[in-house]
């Protein structure tokens, strides 16, 4: 286990809060990273949690997480800017990745994801199989246990046949 100091700091959306936990990887995640979210976040994590669904099974215990202080809410100073194709909750956690000069983004709104990148000028943005990756590198996760991981997330989020499937897979063989 990391300290917290050695934690890479990174900021994570809905989409991928709930990605990671459907695949049982949040609670390890937490021990590797340092994950921070804005409020809006429990917020939207609170509605999904309200569905008796795998979603609402996976935000329900992501709030668990948040309320045992595994994960952090920072509250935003500035009010992030609107744009099309990429929803408030993307966009301030964006504000607070530049807020608290955290270097990386983690989303899996794929339709989000090009404008998020085009906003986000020295920050990384990143899907949920990066994650994976990580924690792969840093022998927390054997290859095979990755790619089972990412095939349950696929299945359960209904990813099967999208194209943020077909490029997490590349992120697993990198």
């Amino acid at each position: 286990m990391r300290t917290n100091c050695s934690k890479i700091k990174i900021v994570a959306d809905t989409s991928s809060l709930i990605s990671l936990q459907t695949g049982d990887l949040l609670a390890l995640s937490v021990e590797l990273f340092d994950i921070s979210i804005p409020e809006i976040v429990v917020t939207e994590l609170k509605g999904v949690a309200g569905f008796n669904d795998t979603h609402g099974k996976s935000a329900r215990n992501v709030l668990k997480l948040i309320k045992e202080n595994r994960i952090s809410v920072k509250e935003l100073i500035v009010i992030s800017e609107t744009e099309s194709r990429v929803d408030v909750g993307e966009m301030d956690c964006l504000t607070l990745c530049k807020q608290e000069q955290i270097p990386m983004l983690v989303t899996d709104d794929w339709k989000a994801l090009p404008k998020l990148i085009e906003k986000s000028a020295s920050i990384n943005v990143v899907v949920s199989a990066f994650v994976i990756r990580s924690l792969l590198n840093n022998h927390m996760l054997t290859r095979d246990g990755a790619k089972a991981v990412l095939d349950k997330i696929a299945h359960d989020r209904d990813w099967l046949e999208s194209k943020i499937y077909e490029e997490s897979k590349k992120w697993l063989t990198k």
